[in-house]
């Protein structure tokens, strides 16, 4: 093994990766085993009779394809859970008086519409275990930041299925090193990156340093997400058994749902008067009858019920399909809602143990590169607190309707400010209009009532 093999191994720190593989396959229906493991969940083999081309009666065995049913149960887990961690925008406050700085900061978020890196990570954390962003500057001269800058700060998201993530920590949990290993065409690329340097090494046949430079911010540009498990894993094998179920009823569906005649003793033929087919000339004692279809099996139904509940419970994710939700009413508004969704605001709160460390780094490294663009900033301190807030449904209709009532039933919204809500672009033209109908129908009404 060569010095420079051995170096990379180093800041490898001897990782075992999380099988990604394996939770794409868990992840993307089409990937199930109900459709990949034709062992475990083989086709159906039928043996059917035929008369050959000499009139002779043969046997032949037929292979009929499985009703293979998938259910997205893991996509859903993993989206609900993002939405309701960000889908209300994390907010950052600010503890100093100092503002410059503070501004900036927001700039940089809001220019990198974090809003949507924050759900793509979460999505990642997930679906994946892990993620990381990466932040560099650019040179692009501009005033995103209340200043002029030659250059524009920005972020990568580094998703494992696309990059091996190999974090080191010391045994203070401190990051002392970050590498990611990539492809760029036939190339194997490892960077890292440390408080001093930041190292670059490619390999085709072999490993070779091809750049080391200074790293200006004296801090990993780095901020890597964890977790235990992906969302789903308490779950996987309830979804297995759903999916396993659904298909073998999809298969009795197959087999019974359409009418079957059950016939006792001789037929010999049609009559010969009856141009539909529909009546059957039969021996006497011989009978013809309807099978009835079989119903579904009462501990199959109790069974599925049982799973799909435990599926959300398992996970803290609710049930948010329209069935469910529908006549929930005024349970969707308000304080009742925040009951309603207990179980995932509690998930997001156990989850804050992840993502208030990893943001807040996140204002570190942000900090860091703008007193680096601005002179002015390298005294200047920067205290922020990340704000997560938990998705919570508001229902505006039920929210207005309280408020009139408590207003005496009088208008909350000017008709202008009520189009603009609306998103009519020119109120006044239209409530001209509006009112130039109205006089129109008041002069035909008053015409009408002098004629009569």
């Amino acid at each position: 093994m060569s010095i420079i093999t051995k170096e990379i191994e180093e800041y490898k720190g001897g990782r075992t990766l999380p099988k990604i593989g394996d939770y794409n396959k868990q992840y993307e229906v089409k990937q199930h085993e109900i459709f990949t493991n034709l062992i475990k969940y083989p086709d159906r083999k039928v043996t059917t009779d035929y008369i050959d081309s000499n009139g002779k009666k043969e046997r032949k065995e037929e292979t009929i394809a499985l009703n293979r049913i998938g259910l997205p149960y893991q996509k859903k887990i993993v989206n609900i859970a993002t939405t309701f961690l960000c889908g209300t925008p994390i907010k950052y406050t600010n503890s100093l008086e100092e503002e410059d700085l503070y501004n900036a900061f927001q700039k940089v978020i809001e220019k990198n519409k974090m809003k949507f890196v924050d759900k793509e990570i979460v999505t990642a954390v997930g679906r994946f275990t892990e993620c990381a962003e990466y932040w560099y500057p650019t040179n692009e001269a501009n005033n995103h930041y209340g200043f002029d800058s030659q250059f524009r700060l920005k972020v990568k998201v580094l998703m494992p299925d696309k990059y091996n993530l190999y974090p080191k920590f010391n045994e203070n949990d401190d990051l002392i090193s970050f590498g990611r290993e990539f492809k760029n065409g036939d190339k194997t690329i490892f960077e890292v990156y440390t408080a001093e340097k930041i190292i670059r090494y490619e390999r085709d046949d072999e490993w070779k340093k091809v750049e080391e430079k200074p790293n200006v911010i004296g801090k990993i540009p780095i901020v890597y997400y964890k977790q235990e498990n992906v969302e789903w894993a308490d779950v996987q094998t309830i979804i297995e058994r759903l999916e396993f179920i659904y298909s073998n009823i999809a298969e009795s569906n197959d087999r019974f749902s359409f009418p079957i005649l059950k016939l006792i003793g001789k037929v010999e033929g049609q009559l010969s008067k009856d141009k539909s087919g529909r009546v059957l000339q039969l021996e006497q004692g011989a009978n013809a009858e309807f099978a009835n279809q079989p119903q579904a099996n009462q501990s199959i139904e109790s069974e599925t019920d049982r799973l799909e509940r435990d599926v959300h419970d398992f996970t803290s994710t609710p049930n948010i399909s329209f069935d469910n939700m529908k006549g929930l009413g005024n349970m969707l508004a308000g304080s009742s809602a925040e009951f309603l969704f207990l179980s995932a605001h509690l998930k997001v709160m156990d989850k804050m143990a992840i993502y208030i460390p990893a943001l807040q780094r996140r204002a570190s490294i942000i900090k860091s590169y703008l007193q680096k663009f601005n002179v002015k900033f390298a005294k200047n301190d920067l205290e922020v607190e990340p704000v997560i807030t938990p998705f919570i449904i508001n229902n505006d209709a039920d929210f207005i309707k309280f408020l009139m009532e408590a207003n005496g039933n009088k208008p909350l919204y000017s008709q202008e400010y009520s189009m603009q809500k609306i998103g009519i672009k020119n109120p006044k033209e239209m409530m001209a209009q509006i009112e130039e109908e109205n006089n129109r129908r008041n002069e035909l009404s008053n015409s009408n009532e002098f004629t009569v």
